[in-house]
């Protein structure tokens, strides 16, 4: 309705306004708008009686700023106090009184008679010992140990001759040679006087000659020790060891 007034308000200025001359007016034109806005209301009936306004919503609040910083400051803990000093008190030690022994004269000791002499008697000379001899072989006669009459009797072995005890060297696989025992020898090499001498040597019913050129320094007693040459006219070499008779003759 206010539209249509305004319409018939500027229809009728155009026609009062000549035509001649055209002035141009500015009009300012307000429209006023009406809005209509629907609201619903709760209402919450209390059981008592009357009706109850519901409660405006709580809105959370937010911080505008940051909150301070907060450190952590340990709590200060005050330093002990030094307790009193004891000062324990100084015993001075008493002196004992000094006694003075009572001066004696001086009586020096007797002087000790000087002893006697005494002539040690000369200790008697012991004799220095002497080694023993080489056994002094048998013509071979029937009397005296290793004879054709009383043969000797010991183990009978076997070894690769060479240069012996004698001085000589000899070839044990052609010659027929012996060594007997160190103790029948004695403690001479060279120039021993059993050197070169021979002996017959019995076992198993067969006898050979021997000559002696060697110290046997494993035999012991009457044991003999025979070139292989020798030894393998009376035994085999596998027989090690065996028990035979002998004389010098």
């Amino acid at each position: 309705m206010k539209t249509a007034l305004i319409l018939s308000l500027l229809a009728s200025l155009t026609v009062a306004v000549p035509m001649g001359k055209r002035h141009i007016k500015w009009v300012t034109q307000t429209d006023y708008t009406t809005v209509t806005i629907d609201v619903t209301t709760t209402i919450y009936v209390n059981p008592t009686g009357g009706p109850t306004a519901p409660s405006p919503p709580v809105v959370p609040s937010i911080p505008t700023s940051n909150p301070p910083a907060q450190f952590y400051a340990p709590p200060s803990v005050p330093a002990p106090s030094p307790g009193p000093t004891s000062t324990k008190p100084t015993t001075t030690p008493e002196l004992e009184p000094t006694v003075t022994p009572e001066a004696h004269p001086y009586v020096p000791p007797p002087s000790p008679e000087a002893p006697s002499p005494v002539t040690p008697s000369p200790s008697p000379s012991k004799p220095s010992p002497t080694p023993p001899a080489p056994t002094s072989p048998n013509s071979g006669g029937d009397g005296g140990p290793c004879s054709a009459g009383s043969p000797c009797s010991g183990d009978m072995t076997f070894y690769d001759a060479g240069l012996g005890s004698c001085g000589d060297t000899n070839n044990g696989d052609v010659e027929d040679v012996v060594a007997l025992a160190h103790g029948m020898m004695g403690l001479q090499s060279n120039g021993n006087p059993l050197c070169g001498k021979t002996i017959t040597v019995s076992y198993g019913g067969k006898t050979i000659t021997a000559v002696v050129k060697d110290k046997c320094m494993g035999c012991v007693g009457n044991d003999i020790d025979l070139s292989r040459h020798a030894f393998n006219q009376l035994a085999e070499e596998g027989a090690g060891r065996v028990t035979a008779k002998w004389w010098y003759n």
